[in-house]
């Protein structure tokens, strides 16, 4: 839901702390998202809470509903 006051809050508290604002494109933030769950299951596997990688394909198929 579009809510036009909290925007212009956003917009106000970025341009106080010189944020530069930037597009970004449905297809990177998916990036983003992988990326970051890739990163998590290669720390999991380091830190020897999963004994192989299929571990984490359960959990991401079974706790996360992820394809």
């Amino acid at each position: 839901m579009y809510d036009p006051v909290i925007d212009a809050l956003i917009l106000q508290e970025a341009e106080r702390l010189r944020i530069k604002r930037t597009t970004i494109e449905n297809t990177e933030i998916e990036q983003r998202c992988v990326y970051s769950l890739i990163n998590e299951g290669a720390k999991i596997l380091e830190e020897g809470i999963t004994y192989r990688p299929g571990d984490i394909d359960v959990i991401w198929s079974y706790g996360y509903g992820f394809p």
